[in-house]
């Protein structure tokens, strides 16, 4: 059966295991996915593109997903367990999306 609905290409930024399934799960829907702030989870995902930098995670892309939590500290991004020596703020994020043409951010539990 083929699939006429218009392909989407996705930024998943940081988390746990449960942003690895969502990855997986739309790149088996033929969208393309950008991976970054996973750290070794990040290899879990198949068919996808590992960024080591943020703006080459999202440059392009029409959609963040961003975790659950999306923070821990009200500040930054909330990364795998193996990348928490990086730190990237959410204003960071929010201020280039538009930049790199990013239309959709979507995330919960997100901060005021």
């Amino acid at each position: 059966m083929s699939n006429n609905l218009t392909k989407y290409k996705f930024a998943i930024l940081g988390g746990d295991r449960r942003q690895v399934i969502i990855a997986n799960k739309l790149i088996s829907d033929n969208h393309k996915v950008n991976i970054f702030g996973l750290g070794d989870l990040g290899a879990s995902v198949v068919g996808g593109k590992l960024c080591s930098e943020l703006g080459k995670a999202i440059d392009g892309c029409d959609v963040i997903l961003l975790p659950l939590p999306v923070t821990r500290d009200g500040i930054n991004l909330n990364l795998s367990n193996d990348c928490l020596r990086q730190q990237i703020n959410l204003n960071d994020i929010a201020n280039n999306a538009s930049n790199y043409g990013v239309k959709v951010i979507l995330g919960g539990m997100l901060p005021d």
